[in-house]
């Protein structure tokens, strides 16, 4: 019913027009943890406390921006490049899941990105998104990892009408080879 059963319909739908291709790895995060353990120290004088989805928002921006086709979408069977970077960024919610847009992301510093995705968070809680507060997204980013924690691995449906989605899993310490040696 409601907002799940508009869920749904939507992922139905996004699967039934769009090939679905799920690529599925693993990259070290240890310098990523090490600059948000920097940044988080610095929250006071940032005034925002930046989190990985902070951080993978203002990367993904950037590439975004590289790789133009990325951002775009297939309408009446032409590719439409979107001048804009407009990056959705998934929010758990008792009754389903919603996504609010962070607007021109590629022009935002990541202060700037953190401020906004709490700002959207906060207002999707609360059920006090507006309409354009969840419209025009070019790329949706789901972050698993902080809904669920630990290792996982689940493929993500893209968000019509946008190309792609980046579906991120939890940041675990691994056994890995590292010069011959195994380490953490």
């Amino acid at each position: 019913k409601g907002m799940r059963k508009a869920i749904a319909e939507h992922m139905h739908r996004s699967l039934s027009i769009s090939a679905q291709l799920t690529v599925m790895g693993e990259i070290d995060m240890t310098e990523v943890v090490k600059l948000r353990k920097s940044l988080v120290d610095q929250a006071k004088v940032f005034a925002t406390r930046i989190t990985y989805t902070d951080i993978f928002v203002f990367v993904i921006a950037k590439l975004l921006r590289d790789h133009p086709i990325i951002n775009s979408s297939l309408i009446d069977n032409e590719i439409k490049l979107w001048e804009n970077i407009n990056i959705g960024v998934a929010v758990a919610l008792e009754e389903g899941l919603i996504v609010p847009v962070v607007k021109d992301a590629d022009k935002k510093s990541l202060m700037e990105i953190s401020q906004t995705v709490r700002t959207l968070a906060e207002k999707a809680r609360e059920g006090k998104l507006v309409p354009s507060d969840v419209t025009g997204g070019t790329f949706t980013i789901t972050n698993l990892g902080a809904i669920v924690g630990g290792y996982i691995f689940a493929p993500a449906i893209i968000n019509q009408p946008e190309s792609a989605i980046l579906g991120i899993g939890g940041i675990t310490e691994r056994a890995v080879v590292r010069e011959g040696q195994i380490v953490v």
